[in-house]
């Protein structure tokens, strides 16, 4: 493990591992008066995050307006409960860098790790979403071994195809595609986003109980979105 660093953390060199060691000052845990009562504050946060949900899903500009908005919204939110600006100063350097990608100025905090060498990998975004297709295959595969198929892999990940591509995700996956993510999942590290995304999932009581169930209501829930492809076919509450 290497030495702590000037900003109070140590580093694993071979897991990535952080281990915060850090003392805030005073300035940044002082707390003021709230502005707003909680209730309030809650309910109007939830309305604003809502609408920049919106804008995130349906202006097409790859999601950046809703972003900057929601973060807006979260500060000010913050800000009505005592917290001080200055301790928000992570999420406004966010909101800065989104404001210089629209001038085309690139941020460090955005800038890519190239220093691994090789091609980028996947987005987290995009492994998160496999990861859940992943659960979707499998929870198909579970049904169709209980329902006595013989062979069972290839009907439950045929079944799988047919859920996610009549689903309102507006995407198209093949029998490959899932089979391969499927089996990905047994040969990640355990603490991979897609991983964590699938073991969290398939670990659910339903997904045991109710295998198929499960799987439908994956397709069609609201956080299960395909990565890039923001829009909603199907009415939204």
């Amino acid at each position: 493990m290497k030495k702590p660093s000037a900003a109070g953390y140590t580093r694993d060199p071979k897991t990535g591992d952080v281990k915060v060691q850090i003392a805030p000052t005073n300035k940044l845990l002082r707390r003021y008066p709230r502005t707003v009562p909680r209730s309030v504050a809650l309910d109007t946060i939830q309305a604003k995050l809502a609408a920049a949900t919106m804008l995130y899903r349906h202006h097409r500009d790859g999601g950046r307006q809703g972003v900057f908005r929601a973060i807006a919204d979260v500060m000010n939110y913050f800000e009505s409960q005592g917290i001080p600006r200055a301790t928000m100063e992570p999420l406004q350097a966010v909101s800065a860098a989104l404001v210089n990608a629209d001038r085309g100025v690139e941020s460090p905090i955005f800038r890519a790790d190239r220093t691994s060498g090789g091609a980028p990998g996947a987005s987290a975004a995009t492994l998160e979403f496999e990861g859940k297709l992943a659960v979707v295959a499998e929870c198909c595969v579970r049904h169709c071994k209980a329902e006595g198929h013989r062979p069972y892999l290839q009907p439950g990940l045929e079944l799988a195809a047919r859920l996610v591509n009549q689903s309102a995700l507006q995407t198209t996956v093949t029998v490959t595609q899932l089979k391969t993510w499927r089996a990905r999942m047994g040969e990640r590290a355990s603490k991979s986003l897609d991983r964590r995304t699938y073991d969290s999932l398939i670990s659910s009581e339903e997904a045991k109980r109710q295998p198929l169930a499960y799987a439908k209501t994956l397709v069609s829930h609201d956080w299960v979105a395909a990565p890039n492809m923001p829009e909603r076919t199907k009415d939204e509450e």
